[in-house]
């Protein structure tokens, strides 16, 4: 099943290198059904699939998707502690490093505009969708009208 949703969201972008001990093939898969998992709202087998790799400890997008899990469950402290992690293990990784800026808004000024970052988003469909919605035009509308120009 996750195989199929796979090809529905999307290839992940943007991901910090995984550990040199770690297969690149069974890393992406494991982001993969992580994040698909995480988008269908199985919270507690997204968390489980990573607590089972050894290596999920040492890897900035495997961190960063804990602090999303612990975010998501009101656990703020945790959340910080994985996104800091996650940057600490790849300075670079621009997901954490979204989420560890989104939250601090929120915790200073009480809200931020930024969506959080699991790291599969695909980065130009994102931007076009906010330029559509810049213009006024509705989530929903941008949609429509980007599918329907293909």
């Amino acid at each position: 099943m996750f195989s199929i949703l796979r090809l529905l969201i999307g290839q992940p972008h943007a991901h910090a290198p995984p550990s040199p001990s770690w297969d690149a093939r069974q890393r992406t898969a494991l982001l993969h059904d992580v994040c698909t998992a995480m988008r269908l709202g199985f919270f507690r087998e997204a968390q489980a699939m990573l607590d089972h790799e050894p290596h999920a400890a040492r890897d900035a997008a495997c961190l960063n998707l804990l602090g999303v899990i612990c975010e998501l469950r009101q656990q703020w402290k945790l959340a910080r502690k994985h996104y800091r992690a996650a940057i600490q293990c790849d300075g670079s990784y621009a997901p954490a490093r979204q989420n560890i800026r989104r939250f601090y808004e929120l915790d200073t000024f009480g809200h931020t505009g930024m969506q959080i970052a699991l790291g599969d988003e695909r980065p130009a469909l994102a931007l076009l969708l906010r330029a559509h919605q810049s213009r006024g035009i509705s989530h929903e509308s941008a949609v429509e009208s980007i599918t329907h120009a293909q």
